[in-house]
C-alpha cells in the first residue's frame, strides 16, 4: 500500500525530507511528475527502528 507522506508520521514533511537526504527515512515512489507517496510496510519498518532504538536506550 502507498500513503501520502504523512499518512502514519506524525513528522513534518520538510523534516521527512531532511531525514530522507542524509538517508534516515526511505524514498517516495513518484505517482506522476509532482505526486509521490510512501511504501506503508517501509513506514512501518522505520517507526519499528525508532520504538526499538528508544527501547534500548
Amino acid at each position: 500500500m502507498l500513503l501520502p507522506p504523512r499518512g502514519t508520521s506524525a513528522v513534518a514533511l520538510s523534516t521527512i525530507y531532511a531525514y530522507m537526504r542524509e538517508g534516515r527515512f526511505p524514498e517516495p515512489i513518484a505517482l506522476s511528475d509532482r505526486c509521490v507517496a510512501w511504501i506503508e510496510s517501509e513506514i512501518d519498518a522505520w517507526i519499528a527502528e525508532r520504538i526499538a532504538g528508544r527501547r534500548s536506550a
